[in-house]
């Protein structure tokens, strides 16, 4: 039940892992692309002489920096969230995170009128939207940072107790290392080194026990043990059967079989029992290993043999997305509607065209290769 247990929790700590890392990714992007949209329009001086606008071009200006403005904080809680979540072990952290806050929320008003006019600042809706933007986003780092902040100083408090009392410990029993264990010096034998093939079986490999290979069904079957889920690495029976031929190497057997799996079963195993040994054994991974080896070449081929099926559709489709991009730029500029219109293209140069298919060409062979990877190692098909 504590292995269960164990494999569940670390189940959830490589999903939390993963979603964590992919969170810190799409929000930086997100973070970067939103604060980039802002200072340009900052820095055009298109947002302070939206003022001077039509009450049409001047609601559509104040509506999309409203809207970058609620996309920065929530790209920001994203970001923030998911980098306190990954790196929270990290001690100067929480302390970067509390100072930045900090700066961001009372700093960002004196900035702001050292660059723009008081006028500016208090007329201009688009300018007050951003400045408060900003000091939202300070509180966003702060909070996480101060949370980090007092889980270091208990940390450090309770570290400095642990030490006071284990040296006052020492002083009352004079002792000065704590013995965890003893090293036997016995050497064991080492197995016979072999050279596996292409596809090696169980047996073919240099993990394979000698001293029961006489007793093991995969050999006698000729099947590898991964498949009859009974092999020289999990199956108690052998060791059993060995025990009565060589003593020591069985004994040295169950040692190992008790380190990797626990407690010895005397029971039947059950179907999921038999796949999670399979999952530990070091010849199920040398086995996956071999079968990436296989794998992986004939992932450039197929991607090429897809990516040339779909040539015609990627065309069309990027003629489509520039268009539509056409379009959305027309209606973020911060140029009056006249002005800031974009003319539609009849076409696209082939050169964007042909940059693009190559981005998606290394895209899709590298994400293939990740897919290959992810299914093997640690779906282990």
């Amino acid at each position: 039940m504590a292995r269960k247990r164990s494999s569940i929790g670390e189940k959830i700590a490589d999903l939390a892992d993963s979603l964590t890392l992919l969170g810190l990714r799409l929000g930086a992007v997100a973070f970067v692309l939103v604060l980039g949209y802002i200072i340009y329009g900052l820095a055009s001086g298109n947002v302070l002489r939206a003022t001077g606008f039509s009450a049409e071009d001047r609601a559509r200006v104040y509506d999309n920096i409203a809207l970058a403005c609620r996309l920065l904080n929530i790209s920001g809680v994203v970001l923030i969230l998911c980098a306190a979540l990954r790196y929270y072990t990290e001690e100067t952290l929480g302390y970067i995170f509390s100072i930045v806050g900090t700066a961001l929320y009372f700093g960002t008003p004196w900035v702001f009128s050292a660059f723009f006019p008081e006028s500016a600042l208090a007329s201009n809706q688009a300018i007050g939207s951003i400045v408060w933007a900003i000091r939202v986003f300070g509180m966003i780092i702060f909070v996480p940072g101060f949370v980090l902040v007092v889980r270091d100083v208990i940390l450090r408090v309770t570290l400095a107790r642990l030490k006071a009392d284990i040296a006052k410990r020492r002083r009352e029993y004079g002792v000065s290392s704590f013995i965890v264990g003893e090293i036997s010096d016995e050497e064991e034998d080492k197995p016979q080194l072999r050279k596996p093939g292409i596809y090696a079986k169980c047996w073919q490999t240099s993990y394979c026990r000698d001293f029961v290979k006489q007793f093991c069904p995969a050999y006698e079957k000729r099947k590898s043990c991964w498949k009859i889920k009974s092999g020289c690495m999990c199956d108690e029976g052998l060791m059993l059967k060995a025990m009565h031929i060589k003593s020591k190497e069985a004994e040295m057997f169950e040692r190992d079989l008790r380190y990797r799996h626990g407690a010895v079963t005397k029971g039947q195993l059950t179907a999921a029992q038999k796949r999670q040994r399979c999952r530990e054994c070091v010849i199920y991974q040398f086995h996956q290993q071999q079968k990436y080896k296989l794998v992986s070449p004939l992932v450039l081929p197929a991607a090429v043999a897809a990516l040339y099926y779909l040539f015609p559709w990627l065309e069309s489709r990027f003629d489509d997305a520039v268009r539509f991009i056409d379009r959305f730029m027309s209606k973020v500029s911060f140029l009056p509607q006249a002005a800031g219109s974009m003319p539609q293209q009849s076409a696209v140069p082939d050169i964007f065209f042909w940059l693009f298919f190559i981005w998606l060409a290394i895209l899709i062979i590298s994400y293939s290769l990740h897919l290959v990877e992810w299914c093997i190692f640690k779906l282990q098909i």
